[in-house]
């Protein structure tokens, strides 16, 4: 391997940001004898949009026609089965009803369905109360003069995924495979540089961090999301600027699922905001209200207001009456890095997935808000094939693995199997997390997970730990809401990694 100034390692490809984008570029350029770097600069992966979504696997009909957000789209949907699979998390083919109440509504559902249709979708429907009673009869289970919606495009490809857990199992398999990954390196400095500056073979990048980490790269994939923007401009000179958007959540109790066990959306606004505050089931069996779509000027802005709270659950008693009976138990919000607000004339904007017109090597991709997440995995292999492909010889990584091994799941064994879990080491069965049934071996595992060493480092003392847990575990995130479990798990942490509760707590924004 060559050395930028005999210090410095030189990779094929260097990757700035660590959420489901730049995770599943690393997990796709690892398939090729490629030396691959990520960059993060939040302590661990999927600590942005990619952590705070929906975690829904669009069919791609809410797209404009010949678009890249319906190019990626349709082709990444296609990838989730096997993906899911191969990377063993969770997927669930929920299915959706975009709902219209009358015959004016119903003519956005029509244009709807023609623009998947000619997006190539795939099982897309129109279909009238009968039909939408006997998929979701909650729909019509409301007071005296509720009637419930009259037509909808039913789409049976829409799923979902847990957006954290793809990204952290992208990132793992990616870092199993030979990739390096750091995070809390926040990139400071990019600059290209020729053969005569680093004495080998061709121009490269120095890239720089506040960590005073710094690395050469052949190439350079700026995948910031949020502050993709802002990455872009340290070296290059393109007129892109990202628009932060947030979208407002609450989460309900898992009993909620035993009415709403689809995603249901209504038609969407005509603003290009978002898709509308929508009723999505959740892997874990929760139900989640929102998202929804205010301008904001700050990335680092989450903080959720009571109007816009208000707001959900009256649109959401609106859709399912019977909702008013069950109990949110978190709210939380999330940014979309949209390239239009409110000041702008355009309601759509398209991905921006290019080499950079200026410097040769340097590859941007802005804008990724939805359907980025279900985009993703074509997303990762056009950059890696078409792009960069374009620009070197390809060899297949003959070793590398597509099998990751799912992190033992006590919530999901038979009671044989747990029992025999429990006997051959005793921390399984210790439960830690009554909520989610989550046991300290679990929570012991996920500390010495594969990217244990940059997200649990002792060095940080605490940063992001509880977070970094609960994204691989699901403590903390059930009806309690720590309540019952923190204390425990607090005693775990210290006990595997030697960091005391003041430490974690003192660092933790859970």
């Amino acid at each position: 391997m060559d050395f930028l100034y005999n210090t410095t390692m030189i990779y094929d490809i260097i990757i700035i940001g660590g959420g489901v984008v730049g995770c599943a570029i690393a997990h796709e350029a690892v398939q090729y004898n490629l030396s691959v770097l990520l960059l993060e600069k939040e302590a661990d992966v999927s600590e942005g949009t990619s952590k705070a979504n929906s975690g829904v696997l669009h069919a791609g009909f809410n797209v404009p026609v010949g678009s890249l957000k319906a190019k990626f789209n349709v082709d990444g949907l296609k990838y989730f089965p096997k993906l899911c699979n191969d990377l063993q998390i969770d997927y669930n083919d929920c299915k959706k009803l975009v709902i219209a109440k009358d015959d004016k509504e119903k003519k956005t559902l029509v244009q709807l369905y023609e623009q998947g249709l000619a997006n190539k979708c795939e099982g897309l429907s129109l279909i009238e109360r009968k039909q939408i009673q006997s998929l979701q009869p909650s729909l019509y289970n409301g007071h005296d003069n509720y009637s419930g919606p009259a037509y909808a495009l039913f789409s049976e490809k829409t799923a979902i995924v847990s957006p954290y857990e793809l990204t952290i199992a992208l990132a793992e398999n990616a870092l199993l495979n030979g990739a390096t990954i750091k995070t809390s390196c926040e990139v400071s400095s990019i600059e290209k540089l020729s053969t005569e500056d680093t004495g080998i073979p061709e121009d490269c990048f120095h890239v720089g961090t506040t960590s005073g980490f710094s690395a050469g790269g052949r190439f350079v994939v700026n995948a910031a999301g949020l502050y993709s923007d802002k990455v872009a401009s340290l070296i290059d000179s393109i007129d892109l600027k990202i628009y932060p958007w947030r979208g407002e959540y609450y989460i309900l109790e898992k009993k909620a699922v035993e009415l709403v066990d689809m995603a249901i959306y209504p038609v969407p606004p005509s603003d290009g905001g978002g898709l509308g505050v929508h009723l999505t089931p959740t892997v874990h069996n929760n139900l989640l209200i929102g998202p929804s779509a205010e301008f904001t000027d700050f990335p680092e802005n989450l903080e959720n207001t009571i109007p816009t709270m208000r707001q959900l659950l009256n649109e959401a008693w609106e859709m399912v009456p019977g909702l008013r009976g069950y109990t949110a138990i978190k709210n939380f919000s999330g940014i979309r890095s949209k390239l239009f607000g409110p000041g702008t004339s355009s309601g759509f904007e398209d991905f921006y997935i290019n080499e950079s017109p200026n410097i040769p090597n340097l590859i941007h991709i802005i804008g990724i808000e939805s359907p980025g997440l279900t985009g993703a995995p074509s997303i990762a292999h056009h950059v890696i094939e078409n792009i960069i492909g374009n620009r070197m010889d390809l060899s297949i990584n003959s070793r590398f693995s597509y099998k990751r091994i799912r992190p033992v799941r006590a919530r999901d064994l038979s009671n044989s199997d747990f029992r025999s879990l429990t006997e051959r080491d005793p921390a399984y069965g210790e439960i830690i997390c009554f909520c989610g049934r989550v046991s300290k071996g679990e929570i012991r595992d996920a500390l010495h997970s594969p990217l244990s060493g940059e997200v649990f480092s002792s060095d940080k003392r605490g940063i992001g730990i509880l977070n970094a847990i609960k994204k691989r575990t699901h403590t903390l995130m059930g009806d309690c809401q720590g309540g019952r479990c923190l204390s425990r798990l607090l005693h775990v942490v210290e006990e595997e990694l030697g960091i005391t509760a003041e430490e974690v707590l003192n660092d933790s924004d859970y």
